[in-house]
C-alpha cells in the first residue's frame, strides 16, 4: 500500500498512480472521507465507483479466497 500525500493535484496523483500501473487505485477525498467510502479505480482507467471500506474489504478477501494464479489456468503443451 502507498500512499500520494503530496501537494499535487487529485487527477496528477491518479494518473501518476496509473503510469505506476498499480491494480486498484484508491481515491479519498474529503467527500469520501466524510461518507466513510473510497472511490475505486482499475489501472485501466475503468471507474469502478464509490464503495464503503467495509464493502470493499470484503470484495477483496473474496477475490483472494477465489483466486487462481495464471499458471494454473494455463493447459499443458502437448508433444506432436
Amino acid at each position: 500500500v502507498d500512499v500520494d500525500d503530496t501537494s499535487a493535484t487529485m487527477q496528477k496523483k491518479v494518473r501518476n498512480a496509473q503510469l505506476a500501473q498499480y491494480n486498484y487505485i484508491l481515491v479519498v477525498g474529503e467527500k469520501e472521507a466524510e461518507a466513510k467510502t473510497v472511490n475505486i479505480r482499475l489501472r485501466n482507467n475503468q471507474i469502478v465507483g464509490e464503495k464503503s471500506v467495509a464493502d470493499l474489504i470484503e470484495e477483496l478477501k473474496e477475490q483472494k479466497e477465489t483466486y487462481a494464479p495464471a499458471v494454473d489456468r494455463v493447459e499443458p503443451i502437448k508433444a506432436t
